[in-house]
C-alpha cells in the first residue's frame, strides 16, 4: 500500500517540477504566507454525521505549490475526501499507526501557470464521525511535508504547522412530554373517583332518613 502511495506521489512530483519549470519566469517571492490562517467549515456534529474542515489564508504572496501532511484520530473520524476547490489533491491511502492516528498527504498547487496573491481558501476536508465516537473535541494537525522534494523557497507554501478542531456533540436524550392523552386519562380517572364518592354520600343519606307512616 505504501509503495502504491509512493508511486502516486512520484507522479505528482514530476508534475510539480514541470509546473515550476513553466512558472520559473515569474518574479521571485520572499515566502508565500503573509497573514494568519483561518479555520472554518461545519466543524461539529453528532456521531454518524458528516463534518467538514476548511483552511484559508488571509494573505499569501506568490503561492504556487505546497505539500502538507495532516493527522487525525481514525478511531473517531473517517476521512472521506477533499472538497473540490481545484487547488488540492490528497493521497488516496491514509497511513494509520498502532494508536489509530491516520496520516494523509495533501498536494497543493495553482490551477494554472499564474501564482496567487491575496486571500485564499486552501482546502476543505470532509470527514464522517464514526457511530462509536464519544462526545468531545479532536484536533486535526497539519505540518509542512518535505518528502515531495519541496523546501521553503519562493512560491512554496511555507506555513509549517496548522491545527483545526472537530467537535463531537453529545446526544440529547428525549424528555417525555405530557401530551393530551395522559391528561385526558387523568381527567377521566378523577371524574370517576368524584362520581363514586358522590354516590357513596347519597347512599348514606338515604339510609338515615326516617320512615313516614
Amino acid at each position: 500500500m505504501r509503495c502504491r502511495a509512493g508511486g502516486w506521489w512520484a507522479l505528482r512530483r514530476h508534475g510539480v517540477l514541470l509546473l515550476l519549470a513553466l512558472i520559473g519566469g515569474h518574479s521571485a517571492h520572499a515566502g508565500v504566507v503573509q497573514g494568519s490562517y483561518g479555520v472554518g467549515g461545519d466543524r461539529q456534529g453528532y456521531a454518524g454525521e458528516q463534518v467538514s474542515l476548511s483552511i484559508d489564508e488571509s494573505a499569501v504572496s506568490g503561492f504556487e505549490v505546497g505539500q502538507l501532511l495532516f493527522t487525525y484520530d481514525s478511531t473517531l473520524l473517517h476521512f472521506d475526501s477533499v472538497g473540490l476547490n481545484g487547488l488540492v489533491d490528497a493521497s488516496p491511502i491514509p497511513v494509520t499507526d498502532v494508536n489509530g492516528l491516520a496520516t494523509v498527504s495533501l498536494f497543493l498547487t495553482t490551477t494554472g501557470p499564474s501564482a496567487i496573491n491575496g486571500p485564499l481558501q486552501l482546502f476543505t476536508l470532509l470527514f464522517h464521525i464514526l457511530g462509536t465516537a464519544p462526545p468531545g473535541a479532536t484536533d486535526i494537525d497539519f505540518a509542512f511535508d518535505p518528502s515531495g522534494g519541496f523546501v521553503i523557497a519562493d512560491g512554496v507554501y511555507d506555513r509549517l504547522a496548522l491545527t483545526g478542531t472537530i467537535t463531537v456533540l453529545p446526544q440529547i436524550a428525549a424528555v417525555p412530554i405530557v401530551g393530551t392523552l395522559p391528561l385526558a386519562l387523568t381527567a377521566l380517572a378523577l371524574l370517576a373517583l368524584s362520581r363514586r364518592q358522590r354516590r357513596t354520600r347519597n347512599t348514606g343519606t338515604r339510609a338515615i332518613q326516617p320512615l313516614i307512616a
